[in-house]
């Protein structure tokens, strides 16, 4: 009122009012995410005796207590701190990420996390869960890191990266003999299996394609995952990030031209940004996914393996394919154990 009322006075006076100050008439700067390398060098080759996808161990071998949970020094330690710590994503919608309507967690994974909390526990009242269950946020380059294994405790890094240790992983994990020797990791038998898809920002023809099309543009990945190596064979320019979740907020900003990776992945990417679409890869192999868990704890693998078993039985698995992926098709993979 009171800038009003000397407006006016000036005008009764015969005076103009000052101009507005003219604002220069540039885009607002779009920061990159932390922790972006463009053209990232490839990793260095690790050796590993054994090739395909790493077999688990059989769940018939789980030893039970007197009441049928299981037993033995790694549940013990679980329920002295009567917590299972599980390392997730928290990012990926669809697989494990805060409900903002409710601020629960939720998806597919967040599933299978409470399924393997009962069977350590015993049944755990939907109350009760957050007490007996500690979510974990890791990001996707360093999520095997935060296992504690001898490999990981060696690495200064990893230390620093992931002071927060957990009991398992349970991230979208693709099953590698590479990771199991590198990180000194175990795998449950597979919940899932993902082929690589490329996202792109518009509403575009759907049609089969791979990363050749994209020869010279920058496509973005994971840190320290399957999908940057393949970038980097072929003749696209390969952008790593920590996390999955910030390929999503590049595109979004079109500092990049495509994401690639799971399409279990990009299937909640495109569903939170109706401005993108989600291109089959022709080239795609499937990857496995499984519980990742310190090969320091081979029983806590075979209780995992145990659940999965009755998960394939009860259909409550293939259940929760159809609840959050039900257009892409998916089938329940089945278990290879090792021979002992």
């Amino acid at each position: 009122m009171k800038r009003l009322a000397a407006a006016l006075a000036l005008l009764a006076a015969g005076c103009s009012v000052p101009a507005e100050p003219t604002l220069p008439d540039r885009p607002a700067p779009q920061p990159a995410p932390a922790g972006v390398a463009f053209s990232p060098a490839a990793p260095p080759a690790q050796q590993t005796t054994c090739t395909g996808v790493p077999q688990s161990l059989n769940p018939n071998r789980l030893p039970r207590g007197a009441n049928g949970l299981p037993s033995g020094p790694v549940f013990d330690t679980i329920r002295g701190r009567g917590q299972l710590v599980v390392g997730v994503s928290q990012t990926l919608q669809q697989l494990s990420s805060r409900n903002l309507r409710t601020g629960e967690m939720d998806g597919l994974e967040i599933k299978l996390t409470e399924r393997i909390a009962d069977a350590i526990f015993g049944t755990i009242a939907p109350g009760d869960r957050p007490k007996k269950i500690r979510y974990v946020a890791v990001p996707t380059g360093s999520r095997f890191e935060s296992l504690d294994t001898k490999e990981n405790r060696a690495q200064a890094d990893s230390a620093k990266r992931n002071a927060v240790k957990v009991d398992m992983v349970i991230a979208d994990a693709t099953m590698t003999c590479q990771r199991e020797q590198t990180y000194g990791l175990l795998y449950s038998s597979p919940y899932l299996v993902a082929k690589q898809g490329i996202l792109v920002r518009g509403q575009v023809e759907q049609k089969p394609t791979d990363l050749t099309a994209f020869a010279g543009k920058k496509v973005c990945a994971a840190e320290n995952t399957v999908n940057i190596a393949r970038i980097l064979q072929s003749a696209a320019t390969p952008v790593s990030v920590p996390d999955s979740a910030d390929c999503m907020v590049m595109l979004q900003r079109g500092q990049v031209d495509a994401v690639v990776t799971d399409d279990v992945i990009l299937a909640g990417f495109a569903a939170q940004d109706g401005n993108s679409t989600v291109l089959p890869d022709s080239t795609a192999h499937d990857d496995p996914a499984g519980v990742a868990i310190s090969n320091e704890a081979p029983d806590l693998v075979r209780l995992v393996n145990a659940v999965l078993e009755q998960m394939r039985a009860d259909t409550s698995l293939a259940n929760l394919y159809t609840q959050y992926f039900g257009r892409l098709g998916k089938t329940v993979p089945p278990p290879d154990y090792r021979h002992e």
